[in-house]
């Protein structure tokens, strides 16, 4: 059976609320672990790819990590470094993610975008 932990990068996320309230998120590494199957990489910009996505994280138990647009930021770098994942499911289409984005994170691990 596949071993997997949840990991949360410290970000700070901002998800609107169906009344369309604001509220912060501050997601906390939990554990640490040396190695990770599967993680799902989603826009810190985007809340509605990062809600999908959460479903499927807890039920799982694979870790979401969080990208800009154009880039890969230090903290998702440093992540994907320590877990060294097998497969990296890429949530958003490219205007969320882009391109350039996914070819950054496919140096980690084979990417699939979903």
């Amino acid at each position: 059976m596949r071993r997997f932990l949840i990991l949360m990068v410290s970000l700070t996320l901002t998800i609107g609320t169906a009344a369309g309230q604001q509220m912060q998120q501050q997601p906390q590494q939990t554990q640490n672990q040396s190695t990770m199957d599967t993680v799902i990489v989603a826009s810190a910009a985007s809340s509605q790819d990062t809600v999908a996505a959460s479903g499927p994280s807890q039920k799982l138990g694979i870790p979401i990590l969080h990208v800009q647009e154009d880039s890969v930021p230090e903290a998702t770098q440093s992540a994907l470094e320590t877990l060294q994942p097998g497969e990296i499911m890429l949530i958003g289409g490219p205007e969320a993610i882009s391109q350039q984005a996914e070819t950054e994170l496919e140096n980690y691990a084979n990417t699939t975008r979903i």
